[in-house]
């Protein structure tokens, strides 16, 4: 009976070690917390929310991989410091218990240092090999695993994505994220009715605007003349017309440093005039109508400096406004130069 007493003894003690180095395994780098001037504050309590944040080990050694965080209370201030051997730096933060309960300064200090110390961390996760290498000895790998791996859990617990998002920095030179632009346009556009020819030129004014890393968008008013020619009667009677219109734009576009390219549709209103013809008596008549629906349009921006730019597009359509001689397809092109606003 003692020989089985013993030996389930002996069991639990070795079940007992497993236990404790599968936990020393699991827990974060070892943590070393030292408070100076701070009555107020219990160190036992503060080392305990910080284990249990971190999943770390509160070390009182000086173990080389430890990281250590200082406390130091100046009154209502509090200095909190952390010497990160992981990463080689050193960080700092003040802040004020001013405002706040005495029972709660215990517990606000240790979050404060909590969070100090995964901001640390955080950097082998944005950072991993600094370009310019920091003084200090380079620890073992899984010190640093153990440190990234705190950080995620933590993100994780927190219910955020398990994955940060990295935020590219603007370099010197590139384009801000939304531009508003003011284009002034010459345009020339051409109908191809099967029975007239009908070539109008003119100008206008086009404002647009890149809206997210996708989508743009346009407005633009013109203004264009010509005459068309009716080849199917007999006398070859001319008309002379002016067209103003309006058009709207969706677009998906491409930006680089210097060019932007873009493509999309939208819609072109139009108010037509007839001024008359040769053979008939002077006389103005007026006529709204969809120049475009759909409207096809692609368009190419290219900077000229810090405001200045050029811009040229192309689009076509079909309309159906056959009394005006301007009905089937046509196409249009228009140069511009303008700002950014």
């Amino acid at each position: 009976m003692r020989n089985v007493m013993k030996a389930r003894g002996a069991a639990g003690a070795f079940g007992a070690m497993l236990v404790s180095v599968a936990m020393s395994a699991q827990a974060g780098p070892p943590v070393k917390l030292t408070l100076l001037g701070c009555k107020s504050l219990a160190q036992g309590e503060v080392g305990r929310i910080l284990e249990a944040e971190l999943g770390a080990r509160i070390n009182t050694g000086d173990r080389p991989e430890t990281t250590e965080v200082e406390v130091e209370c100046l009154g209502v201030r509090i200095v909190l410091r952390v010497r990160d051997p992981i990463t080689r730096k050193g960080v700092s933060r003040q802040i004020s218990l001013e405002k706040q309960q005495p029972e709660a300064h215990t517990r606000l200090v240790a979050l404060a240092a909590t969070e100090l110390v995964l901001a640390s961390w955080s950097e082998l996760e944005f950072n991993p090999r600094p370009r310019v290498e920091p003084e200090g000895p380079v620890l073992e790998p899984e010190f640093s695993a153990a440190a990234l791996q705190t950080v995620q859990d933590k993100r994780t617990s927190r219910g955020l994505t398990g994955q940060p998002t990295a935020v590219r920095k603007r370099r010197r030179g590139d384009p801000p994220p939304s531009e508003l632009r003011m284009v002034a346009l010459a345009s020339a556009r051409k109908f191809f009715h099967r029975d007239s020819r009908l070539f109008l030129i003119g100008g206008g004014f086009r404002l647009g605007e890149e809206l997210t890393n996708l989508v743009s968008w346009s407005v633009d008013g013109t203004t264009e003349a010509g005459e068309t020619v009716d080849s199917g009667s007999e006398d070859q009677r001319s008309d002379s017309i002016q067209t103003t219109t309006i058009g709207a734009a969706v677009l998906f576009f491409h930006r680089g440093p210097v060019l932007t390219a873009r493509v999309g549709g939208g819609l072109r209103l139009a108010v037509t005039a007839n001024l008359g013809s040769e053979s008939a008596a002077p006389g103005t008549s007026y006529v709204v109508s969809a120049l475009g629906w759909p409207l096809l349009m692609s368009s190419v921006t290219v900077r000229l400096g810090k405001r200045a730019l050029s811009e040229l597009s192309v689009e076509g359509s079909y309309s159906t406004d056959a009394d005006r001689n301007i009905a089937g397809p046509w196409g249009a092109l228009s140069l511009g130069f303008g700002v950014f606003l």
